[in-house]
């Protein structure tokens, strides 16, 4: 498979980028359903950054979900998932060198 396209999850549509995550969770020990409103309660509650948060793309599909928390020059990997069909293909490890990346743009000391 080809490489995956890394954006901000605040230049795409944010139902989708919901969808995306829960296909990602869905078959994860206990089952997480989302609704956009619920999820973007939790990103804004938990301090989950859209503008540092990843979506993977292939073409116009998103198929990963990397969320990156900030606090002050403190960071967390707030949560990372890829859709079934496309794990084991390196779409993950993708998404957290972009959220590394975005770590350092955003001066984080620590992740």
């Amino acid at each position: 498979m080809p490489p995956v396209t890394c954006c901000a999850v605040s230049e795409i549509d944010f139902e989708d980028f919901t969808a995306a995550f829960n296909l990602a969770y869905s078959d994860y020990f206990t089952r997480i359903v989302m609704t956009p409103t619920s999820f973007r309660y939790l990103m804004e509650r938990d301090d989950l950054s859209f503008d540092a948060s990843v979506a993977a793309l292939d073409g116009s599909a998103i198929v990963g979900t990397g969320l990156l928390g900030i606090r002050g020059k403190t960071g967390w990997i707030g949560g990372m998932g890829v859709i079934p069909n496309r794990r084991r293909q390196g779409v993950g490890r993708q998404m957290m060198r972009h959220l590394l990346d975005r770590a350092r743009d955003n001066g984080l000391s620590e992740v």
